[in-house]
């Protein structure tokens, strides 16, 4: 019995479903959890797949600079997004929530170590979460158009006032 738990624990059927839940706490910027349940699935692949003490070294030597590389560029893009989200308020306000808060790089310590750590997963979240930004904009914009035809539509129809045939950009 117990062999048979740890032969599914131990397994592809777990490995997947882990890589998934990374990839989904790095999204949702949950910084810390993301790199416990990294640390459990790395640990399960070591289980998994031989990997000997060789080959271990020689890739975190490759690994750790190319997470530092990659938490450069995605530092830029936080620093980038953070000043385009606090451009219609106070820049200069204090507090959790701040500008000057979220462009201190020691008050974001939890996010770029798990930039460097978990850099494929990064990576992979902002091709995807790029791509899927772009798509819920797109359905969300034609969805207002839509809506505002309909409602142009009863506005004629039931009202003496034309309406307005201006395009007006949805704020969403």
């Amino acid at each position: 019995m117990i062999e048979t738990a740890l032969a599914i624990i131990f397994s592809l059927w777990t490995i997947v479903p882990l890589f998934f839940l990374v990839l989904w706490l790095i999204h949702v910027e949950s910084d810390v959890w993301s790199l416990i349940w990294l640390l459990l699935l790395g640990i399960l692949i070591f289980q998994v797949f031989p990997i000997s003490a060789t080959q271990f070294w020689v890739g975190a030597i490759a690994y750790i600079p190319i997470g530092i590389l990659w938490s450069f560029h995605r530092w830029k893009r936080h620093c980038r997004k953070a000043v385009l989200k606090n451009k219609k308020g106070n820049i200069e306000q204090w507090g959790q929530g701040s500008l000057t808060h979220q462009l201190k790089p020691t008050k974001q310590a939890d996010k770029i170590v798990s930039w460097i750590v978990a850099w494929p997963f990064s990576i992979i979240d902002s091709i995807l979460g790029d791509i899927w930004d772009w798509l819920i904009d797109l359905v969300k914009i034609k969805l207002v158009r839509f809506y505002e035809g309909i409602a142009n539509k009863a506005i004629e129809q039931y009202s003496d006032k034309p309406v307005d045939k201006g395009r007006i950009e949805p704020s969403l």
